[in-house]
């Protein structure tokens, strides 16, 4: 009875997987216990089943942990990337900021240097201010120094210096009576100032040429005054060109001379006495009288600048 279990046994070990229950005991016979066969179909059913899910179940797990696993990889790699993009970042944001900090040195240095420099400019200015009241009164007595050292000079050469209130007054002189003239005709006038200094008829300074009686119209008592609205004549009448013509006289100009040569040999006439030495006279054709026009005319030698007539003699 036992040998036939123990071939049974080993007969449905043997048997093919799929094979149906409900024939092994034809083909192991009758005799084999039904609890044997019932047992072996529920082992087989059960395990098999549990197995293979086992199995399924577990390699669905290593799926799906291989899947994690990548994932986990890539998500690891890119934080990686991250931060080391990050590290990149934060050191090349030091080194900017040790270059900012250094360049802020730099200046701060550079600031402290010309603060240096400014505060010792400031020092040497305030010296040289304090001293300065003393240096200009030192400067005006030497400028009187030399212009009495000049006048002494040049009056024993016969060389005429005018003052400086002489200069003014004449540049005054020049504003009133010649101010809407052209340059040309500034320079004439001055002309006839310094032409008259230098002729033994007239005086010989520039305040009592123009202060003579009956000679120029804007000088009385002693100041230049506009011929209409009689305001005197200040600094501010007073432009470059006017400064230029009375330095131009002064230094020597002959503009009048050569024109009344030019109109003497226009005219044929030899005698010097119509312009040697310039003119000497002027007037305004737009203001004089009649008869002052007519005697003018009776001078044969004799130029105009725009309205302005001028000659040697009179």
């Amino acid at each position: 009875m036992y040998q036939d279990y123990q071939d049974s046994k080993e007969q449905v070990n043997e048997t093919v997987e799929g094979l149906e229950f409900v024939d092994l005991p034809e083909k192991i016979g009758t005799d084999i216990p039904d609890f044997v066969v019932v047992k072996q179909k529920k082992k087989k059913g059960f395990f098999s089943s549990i197995f293979h899910f086992l199995l399924m179940l577990l390699f669905l797990v290593n799926i799906f942990t291989f899947i994690s696993l990548k994932d986990k990889e890539e998500y690891i790699d890119n934080k990686m990337s991250e931060l080391k993009s990050r590290e990149r970042q934060i050191t090349s944001e030091e080194k900017r900021n040790l270059y900012v900090a250094g360049v802020l040195d730099t200046k701060e240095e550079d600031l402290k240097c010309r603060a240096l420099i400014l505060q010792t400019f400031q020092e040497i200015l305030q010296n040289q201010s304090e001293s300065l009241a003393e240096k200009q009164e030192i400067l005006d007595k030497e400028q009187d120094f030399i212009y009495e050292m000049v006048n002494e000079i040049t009056s024993s050469k016969n060389i005429y210096i005018p003052s400086p209130q002489e200069i003014e007054n004449l540049q005054y002189l020049l504003f009133a009576e010649a101010g809407n003239q052209s340059y040309e005709g500034q320079l004439a006038v001055a002309e006839v100032v310094f032409n008259r200094i230098r002729d033994d008829s007239f005086p010989n300074n520039i305040n009592d040429v123009i202060f003579e009686k009956n000679q120029f119209s804007p000088c009385y008592d002693g100041k230049v005054v506009r011929l209409h609205s009689g305001r005197a004549v200040n600094n501010e009448d007073v432009n470059s060109e006017i400064e230029q013509a009375v330095f131009e006289a002064w230094s020597g100009s002959n503009l009048t001379e050569m024109l009344l040569l030019d109109e003497a040999e226009t005219l044929g006439i030899d005698d010097p006495k119509y312009w040697y030495g310039g003119a000497l006279y002027f007037a305004n054709l737009d203001s004089i009288s009649e008869s002052c026009r007519n005697s003018i005319k009776e001078v044969p030698v004799r130029v105009n600048i725009q309205n302005h007539n001028f000659r040697r003699v009179y």
